[in-house]
């Protein structure tokens, strides 16, 4: 795979570069704080690819002189207003956005050609249940199904791109076990757009049952992950998960919604992604009322803090790790890892394209973990979090552990679960917490 050194001072601009150029180019991306990290792994690995660094960067000439001084031929792109003197180095202006950074790339290592010629010769995978709610694929474009024959996969054409089809049709591939459609990738991101704007017209129907609004938002939920980890943040993301937001919010805040949650959870209609972010606002937006400072604003603000905080993670076995035991005893890569113990972090950086979250949800998707830096697991409750933060922190640990079971916890096991909280989160606004959960949980 293509390698890609990018150097940085700024952790999170390393972030949103890494998501962006795996997404769009599909290399590899190493990165480095400083310049004097970048040498030294130069000198690891000389035949990295290409190597991205800012004028601007403490030390970037030093950078230039190593590659010149060892007489390596690595290109580098070089983000900002003067070449310098080595012959391998691309300018970029200053100005350049990542699309522009990421269409540069693409032009120095000649792999524009071969992406195109993969999109259009490739199919992309969408879930089926996305058929489910649309009655054509008014796309322009053909539906496939995946069949291994001799060892290789073929393609077979299930719906023309002009046929109507009705939620019966689709539940017999279901019925059957099929899990995933085909479009042609060239189509994928049109496919995914229809899906969306479908998906929001939908939840404004004021003729949904509870039941079937928070199926429906679970759809929402799921759609607004994947788009955000195979697409990136765009127009269209923005409004399904702002009208997905609306609808939990909605949800939550019925008389019935616990008894509508669990019944749900009970005929597994729920992903354990959307069941974690629904119950814990669910949860937070009862408990709050116990506190003095709570709100309509502040429940607003957790509701988007249950929402995100996994926004960044990619499977759900990763979302189920709080803490180092259980993330070594995952035993995942070390990107996986990595990615795991920084997710808090890589979550609270993400929603800064989402204009319309209320100011502190960031804060405390950084600090759900009990870390500060958003990095890695707090072995015993931090204090110095925020109120809010401890908060989420208990109602996160509590969730997991309600979602640990095959079905709804018998009152024993609640019971032990609360007693596990009482044990471990004892002071200031974590200990509230726990009295408060007690109260809504077991009534006492």
């Amino acid at each position: 795979m293509v390698q890609i050194l990018f150097i940085e001072k700024d952790e999170s601009q390393r972030v949103l570069f890494k998501a962006n150029a795996i997404k769009t180019l599909g290399v590899e991306v190493i990165e480095r704080e400083s310049s004097e990290e970048a040498v030294s792994l130069i000198q690891l690995l000389p035949t990295l690819d290409l190597i991205v660094c800012k004028e601007e960067q403490v030390g970037s000439q030093d950078v230039v002189d190593y590659l010149m001084n060892d007489k390596l031929t690595i290109p580098l792109l070089w983000v900002g207003n003067k070449l310098p003197n080595y012959k391998n180095a691309r300018l970029t202006p200053e100005s350049s956005n990542y699309e522009k950074i990421l269409l540069e790339i693409k032009k120095m290592l000649n792999i524009e050609e071969a992406i195109d010629k993969n999109l259009e010769d490739a199919y992309q995978a969408v879930d089926c249940r996305y058929f489910l709610y649309i009655n054509s694929t008014s796309l322009g474009c053909d539906i496939f199904i995946k069949i291994k024959k001799e060892g290789k996969d073929h393609f077979i054409k299930c719906f023309h791109s002009t046929d109507r089809f009705n939620r019966e049709q689709v539940e017999k591939y279901t019925h059957a076990g099929l899990k995933e459609f085909y479009v042609p990738s060239s189509h994928y991101k049109q496919f995914m757009n229809f899906v969306a704007d479908k998906l929001v017209i939908k939840l404004d129907d004021s003729n949904l049952n509870p039941e079937e609004k928070v199926t429906l938002n679970a759809e929402a939920y799921r759609l607004s992950i994947e788009r955000i980890q195979s697409l990136g943040i765009d127009d269209f993301t923005i409004e399904v998960v702002q009208a997905s937001v609306n609808a939990m919010m909605e949800s939550v805040s019925d008389n019935n919604a616990l008894s509508n949650f669990l019944k749900m959870m009970s005929q597994d209609n729920l992903s354990y992604a959307y069941a974690n972010a629904h119950l814990m606002s669910l949860i937070l937006h009862k408990i709050v009322d116990h506190f003095e400072w709570s709100s309509e604003q502040i429940k607003s603000r957790l509701t988007y803090a249950a929402y995100f905080h996994n926004i960044s993670l990619k499977e759900e076995k990763f979302m189920k790790v709080r803490s180092m035991e259980a993330l070594i005893k995952l035993n995942a890569s070390g990107p996986d890892a990595d990615a795991i113990l920084k997710h808090a972090y890589q979550s609270s950086v993400m929603i800064d394209s989402f204009k319309e979250v209320p100011e502190g949800v960031k804060l405390v998707i950084k600090e759900h973990h009990g870390m500060k830096n958003g990095v890695g697991f707090a072995e015993t409750p931090n204090i110095s979090l925020t109120p809010l933060s401890m908060m989420f922190v208990v109602v996160e640990d509590f969730v997991d552990d309600f979602l640990s079971f095959n079905g709804k916890p018998s009152k024993a096991d609640l019971e032990a679960i609360i007693a596990k909280l009482e044990k471990r989160y004892t002071k200031l606004a974590f200990g509230e917490t726990v009295k408060a959960l007690s109260k809504m949980i077991l009534g006492k």
